[in-house]
Parts: C-alpha cells; structure tokens; sequence
C-alpha cells in the first residue's frame, strides 16, 4: 500500500523513514539472504529522501528514530561490503572495500550518536527476550546503545589493521561505558567491555608481524631483572597488559551480575576463561601463569557442566588437554 501511494501523496520525511524502517526490519527478519541487499538500498534510499525534507519540517518528536534506523542501515551496508571484500580478487581491491568500510562505519556511528542524543528521558521500548520466551520493557536509550555497541564491536573485529580495530572497538567500549555508568547492572553492557577489550588485546596474541616482535623483545627486556614467580609488574602496565587486566574486571562483573539474577550463559563463563588466558600470555614466571591457567581452565569446566555442548567441548578439548598434561607432570 505504501509503495502504491507514491511519492506525490506523501512527501513527507516521517514517511520515508517509516518506509525506511519498514524495510529495515523486513530485511532482518523476512527477507530471503539474496534479497537483503536490495532491501537495504531501497531503505537507504528513503532515508535519504527523509534527510532532504527534514530542514523543512517543525513536527521532529520521531527524529531520533530516524538517526537510529538510518545509522543501522549503514551498519548494513558495511555487512554487505564485507561480504564483496572477502571475495576480493586483489589485495588492491581487498583494501579498496576496506576503506569503504571504515568509510561507512563513520557514517553510521555519527547517525546513531545523533539518535542516542535525542532519545526523550524515560523512553521505553519492547524487547523480545528469546533465552526466557518474554517480552520485557526496557530504557529505550540503553537498549539501542547496547544493541549498536555490540554490531559495531563485530565489525571491529574483521579488522586486519590494528589502529582500525582498536578505533572501532573503542568506539563500541565508549558506549558500553556510557551505559554501565547510567545502569551499572546491566550485563550485557559489562560484557560488552571484556569483549571489546579482548578483541584488542586479541590483536596481539594473533599476529606475527615485526611490530609485535619488537613488543615481545621489549618486554623481555623489561622482564629480566623480575622475581621469577611474581606478577611482572612492568609487563602488566603496557597497554597490552593494561587492556587485558580491563576485560578480566569487566567479565567478572558481569558473571557475577549474572549469577545474581540467574542468567548466567556459557558464552559469560569462556568469555571469561579467555580473558584469563589472556594474562596467561603476558605472565612472567610459573605462578602467575598457573594460577591465571587455573581460573581459565575452573570457568571452562564450570561452562561444560552448566550449558552441555559437544561444540564447547572441543573449542575447548586442547586448552584441558595442556592444563591436565601440566598439572601431572609436577
């Protein structure tokens, strides 16, 4: 019906974003995988249109919704160049899609930052709840800062370069911050900093090139003159070590948050277990590293009996293995 009114009949900017967000959530919950593209353009363009009328109008009660629904549908496009860059003939084009991304997450965050800031005070909104089959009402300025933390985190994390993996993923912690100091219970806000912290941190423990080596051979030369089975005290205050020591804080927060209000998951407890080992990475001497292998390995246990998984199992199976191969050979 709306497509069949036409343009003539309603040139407003409120229509086009609610033809813009009609679309948006076709696209994510109606829409065949080959068709989301297509919906997403079609939205982009309507919400363009709603950006060329809104000088023009008075009536902006709704103009937080437009940012919001605009910056997610940027956020889309990102996914969709993602998808063209993994199959990059080049590393020419590979790069080419990557500035378009980072591009495009620029876009999105300033849209979305402008829809956080017009979200009137004590706005609610319904969520549904699929772990506990409900519905619930939320703060709508926490929900949607959440829910945009955490989409951007994810693009974070295809990163290859440094500076823009940690760019975007402070981007999404600053967000998370903002909510945990306004509600310091939510836990997803506190997971959502660990996860943050350890996709940084993760950047280290993951590449091989000549900029970590130097790191490493920093490191150890900071290290020599400490005791062999203390916390290294140096190494811990890089950014590195810093930034890991954050997470920890983070998801302990979080799984103890958790395990008050009964909604403890398994991705809480690994979560968790990998910012343990984490420090396992960075430690000097024997007792630190057991003792940060130890919690590791108590809260990979602890997730294998709660939430029974093959899968976690055996993303698990080498970390137990080690740990178990250690612990009786002393």
């Amino acid at each position: 019906m709306a497509r069949n009114c036409g343009e003539d009949v309603y040139p407003s900017s409120e229509f086009h974003y609610i033809y813009a967000s009609a679309l948006h959530d076709f696209s994510l919950i109606g829409a065949e995988e080959a068709e989301v593209a297509g919906f997403v353009e079609m939205a982009l363009e309507h919400v363009s249109h709603a950006a060329d009328l809104l000088e023009t109008e008075k009536d902006q009660a709704w103009l937080w919704k437009y940012y919001l629904v605009a910056g997610k549908l940027q956020l889309q496009k990102a996914d969709s160049l993602y998808e063209e860059q993994e199959a990059a003939s080049s590393k020419k084009e590979f790069q080419k899609f990557g500035n378009q991304i980072h591009s495009t997450l620029v876009q999105a965050t300033n849209l979305l930052e402008a829809g956080f800031k017009r979200i009137p005070e004590g706005e609610e909104k319904h969520v549904v709840r699929l772990d506990a089959k409900s519905i619930e009402k939320v703060p709508a300025k926490e929900h949607e800062m959440v829910s945009a933390a955490a989409n951007v985190a994810l693009h974070a994390d295809r990163f290859e370069e440094y500076d823009r993996r940690k760019q975007w993923n402070t981007w999404a912690l600053e967000i998370y911050r903002q909510v945990t100091a306004d509600s310091p219970e939510n836990v997803e806000a506190w997971q959502g900093i660990a996860t943050c912290l350890h996709s940084i941190v993760g950047w280290w423990a993951d590449s091989a090139d000549d900029a970590e080596d130097e790191d490493e051979d920093e490191e150890d030369d900071e290290d020599k003159d400490e005791p062999e089975d203390e916390y290294a005290l140096p190494v811990y205050s890089t950014e590195r070590g810093e930034m890991s020591l954050q997470a920890l804080e983070a998801i302990k927060k979080a799984v103890e948050l958790a395990r008050k209000s009964s909604t403890l998951t398994s991705d809480l407890l690994t979560l968790g277990a990998e910012c343990h080992l984490n420090l396992v990475n960075i430690a000097v001497g024997d007792k630190a590293a057991a003792e940060q292998s130890e919690k590791a390995v108590a809260l990979i246990k602890e997730a294998i009996a709660t939430f029974p998984d093959p899968a976690l199992e055996e993303r698990y199976a080498e970390v137990l293995q080690e740990f178990e191969e250690i612990a009786s050979s002393k």
